[in-house]
Formats: C-alpha cells, structure tokens, sequence
C-alpha cells in the first residue's frame, strides 16, 4: 500500500558528451552530400572538431588539425562541425579548401534552433572544442580553446608506438 523512492544519486548515461560516455551517435548529410554516420568510424579514433567561419581561434587551429590527419590518418579520423550561418557556406568550403582539411565536414546552422542539433547534444558552449573518441566510441579527450593539439597528439602516440607514418 505504499511506495519508498530512495534518491541514489545520478546514474551513468549510456550515451553523452563528457570523457568516459559513448560519443552520441551523429546521422547527416556532410557537406559534400554524402551520408555521414559516426559508427561508420568505429575501429579508428575520430577528433570531432567544432568550428566555424566567425571564429578566429577555431581558424588559427586548423595548421594543428592538418598536422594530426597527416600524422595519424592510419588511426585518426577527424570530422569536423562548422557551426555556422548558411550565408557562410562559400567561405567555409573557400577555407575546407584553402588548408588542405581533408576530412569529412558536417555544417550546422547556427540560425536553426532546433532539437537534433550536434553542438548542442554534445554541449559545445565555446569555439574551437574538440572531441576525441576512441575506436569503441567512448569520449577519451574534450579540449576546449587553442593550443591543445599536443594533448590530443600525447593520446594519439600512446596507441601508434609513437611514430607517424
């Protein structure tokens, strides 16, 4: 005849945005048109990158992501999240282009305030933010700002031997 709830403290999502979760899943069209799926990456680490055209930071970063996918592309992929006004397209591909990122690119408009948004399920609240995933698809790394490439490299050489091909 009677219910005792006892509070046991907050339990441990299965899935989410913060190291030790399984990274949310992502399903979109990438910039190029083609389908993109975050499990379709599972067996490499993936840096998931977020930026955008307005951001400086996030710009003077790239030379550090075009240096991890040249090193590390035997076990790194990175898929980067512009967070951005349509308008921008032509100078976010202009700069895709320009630096030779060479990766998958997804565009979020920063305009649209809907539910499905990636930066908001993984809680990017500062540009640039990078996430690192192992190849479970568990967040091993979140940085936030520039100047953090060694710690995502640091994580990187621990699991290549140390050496980049």
């Amino acid at each position: 005849s009677q219910i005792v709830l006892k509070y046991v403290g907050k339990g441990k999502s299965v899935t989410g945005s913060q190291p030790g979760e399984l990274a949310y899943p992502i399903a979109c069209t990438a910039m190029d048109g083609q389908l993109f799926e975050l499990s379709a990456l599972r067996g490499k680490y993936v840096l998931l990158d977020f930026w955008g055209s307005w951001c400086n930071p996030c710009i003077s970063a790239i030379p550090d992501l075009v240096s991890l996918d040249l090193k590390y592309k035997h076990i790194l992929s990175i898929v980067s999240i512009a967070y951005d006004e349509k308008k921008n397209l032509a100078v976010l591909n202009k700069l895709i282009k320009e630096n030779g990122m060479q990766w998958v690119h997804l565009f979020e408009d920063n305009k649209d305030k809907g539910g499905s948004s990636i930066v908001k399920k993984f809680k990017v609240e500062a540009f640039p933010t990078q996430i690192l995933i192992d190849p479970e698809g568990k967040i091993i790394l979140r940085t936030v700002g520039i100047g953090k490439g060694d710690l995502i490299e640091t994580q990187l050489k621990a699991v290549s031997g140390n050496a980049a091909n």
